[in-house]
């Protein structure tokens, strides 16, 4: 597979918001996994579990967000993004974005389109990244 590099309101790596299921079927290869990711889901997510990749979808069946564990290996500028130090990588963030939201586990930037999953923050700044979601402009409205 390519790089998994992040690029903001645009995609990751090969991958593109806007990309069809099977556009995106045929960029990453390997067994898929369909699975509602809550009850209240419209659509299907697809599970690329030997990439570390869940590619979400709208209803027109277009990749509208990336989620990315283990062991896939995104970079935004230049750094590494999964197992790294979320104060590390919160001020990378902040350095491009100022009006990020916080909660008690991970930031979002809706300017760069971008969110850290730390399950483990409200004990350490020093907590490491577990999940980076990548995600085109109106995703969470």
């Amino acid at each position: 597979m390519n790089e998994l590099i992040i690029t903001p309101n645009k995609g990751v790596g090969p991958i593109s918001f806007g990309m069809t299921r099977d556009e995106v079927r045929n960029v990453l290869g390997g067994n898929v996994v369909e699975f509602k990711k809550t009850p209240m889901s419209d659509t299907f997510t697809d599970a690329f579990n030997d990439h570390g990749i869940h590619i979400y979808y709208d209803s027109n069946d277009t990749c509208e967000a990336i989620e990315m564990a283990l062991p896939a290996d995104p970079k935004f500028t230049h750094k590494h993004m999964i197992g790294r130090p979320f104060r590390e990588l919160k001020s990378t963030i902040v350095s491009q974005d100022s009006d990020i939201e916080l909660d008690e586990t991970g930031l979002l930037s809706f300017t760069l389109g971008i969110g850290l999953f730390v399950p483990e923050l409200e004990d350490s700044e020093d907590s490491l990244v577990e999940s980076v979601i990548v995600f085109r402009e109106g995703y969470y409205d």
